[in-house]
């Protein structure tokens, strides 16, 4: 479970808060975060507040994106070695 004081960045802490106060809900916000090992690690987090038996909750989605971030840069780092090259 991801916890706001996993995110890595403070401002991004407060910005999602208060997207999610503002609006209710926020939708695939990529974030970086610290798992407890330390590590620092990539996330798209999505969340809702709802209402529970009278009491507000925070209903959240969260994925792990960090491989699929690296493939890309790994891609992209292809391609412009491959647009130098001349190929």
């Amino acid at each position: 479970m991801l916890v706001s004081s996993s995110i890595k960045r403070k401002k991004d802490r407060e910005r999602l808060l208060g997207i999610l106060k503002k609006d209710q809900r926020l939708t695939n916000q990529e974030i970086e975060y610290r798992k407890a090992s330390g590590e620092i690690r990539k996330g798209r987090l999505s969340a809702e507040i709802i209402e529970i038996q009278g009491d507000l909750c925070i209903l959240s989605a969260f994925e792990d994106v960090t491989e699929a971030r690296q493939l890309e840069m790994n891609f992209l780092t292809m391609v412009e070695k491959s647009v130098k090259n001349g190929l």
